[in-house]
């Protein structure tokens, strides 16, 4: 299973060193582990800043043939401080990353802007690049959005990230995510969704969280995104699912790289 990597929400119970054998024991060549916390209280597992325990897992991720591909998860908030998620930067530089995603939920532009703008430059220092996720439940939710804050802030090191879920949530089409600039696009995450649209906030952000389904196993208008994104788009999973809560990790890794195997397989079988 080339190009996939598995997000650390589909699993984020799993500490990072559980998520990296799980990831190989799933097939999926690559994770992503959530160093710093979405919002206040939210669950990280302890690395940044740790220089032992990065180096300890840079050699167990040798071992399983595991590279990491991105950081989870800068959320800019009203009292984000920028040069907070500098231990993290580091972390992910240690360990041979490649992006961090970043999430807009400050209703102040200029703030949410020139905040982007800051930890887009903080990544370049250590060699990432950034990717805004439009996040159905949060103020920066859509394609247009995402447009807008890099045109704004002109970073040559960003890029928009394309999330099913919350594409489809948030009234996007296929058609809309081809209109994209190609060279804007940084990556995808796919997961698959049921019919039901949730009715508020906190009824998407429920859902994203603990009620995804796994790819081809739901609604989503799953090949008609994919076909719409660069061929060559790089995939994380992204689908932390109610059944996968009650599996051990290893088998959560091997039931969520499965199910998108068979997705993949039969969307190239076309």
């Amino acid at each position: 299973m080339q190009g996939l990597s598995l997000c650390p929400l589909t699993i984020i119970r799993a500490p990072h060193r559980e998520l990296v054998e799980a990831a190989a024991i799933g097939g999926f060549d690559s994770v992503g582990l959530r160093l710093i916390a979405p919002r206040p209280g939210d669950p990280v597992h302890p690395l940044a800043g740790d220089a032992a325990a990065i180096k300890d897992l840079g050699r167990l991720m040798a071992d399983n043939g595991i590279t990491l591909f991105d950081i989870e998860s800068c959320w800019l908030l009203p009292a984000t401080e920028p040069a907070s998620i500098r231990p993290a930067l580091e972390a992910c530089a240690a360990l041979g990353g490649q992006y961090v995603l970043v999430a807009g939920n400050d209703r102040e532009w200029s703030r949410l802007a020139s905040n982007f703008a800051t930890v887009a430059a903080l990544a370049a220092e250590y060699g990432l690049r950034v990717g805004i996720e439009p996040t159905s439940f949060c103020v920066l939710n859509r394609l247009s959005q995402a447009v807008d804050l890099l045109a704004q802030t002109k970073a040559a090191n960003a890029g928009i990230i394309i999330d099913t879920l919350h594409m489809v949530r948030a009234g996007e089409t296929a058609a809309s995510i081809a209109a994209l600039d190609p060279g804007l696009i940084a990556y995808a995450q796919i997961c698959d969704g049921g019919p039901a649209q949730p009715v508020d906030a906190a009824g998407l952000m429920a859902e994203a969280r603990g009620a995804r389904l796994l790819p081809g196993e739901g609604v989503l208008p799953l090949n008609d995104m994919l076909d719409a994104l660069p061929p060559d788009v790089r995939i994380g999973v992204e689908a932390p699912t109610l059944e996968l809560t009650a599996l051990p990790v290893n088998d959560a890794a091997k039931r969520a790289g499965d199910a998108t195997q068979r997705f993949m397989q039969a969307r190239a079988a076309r």
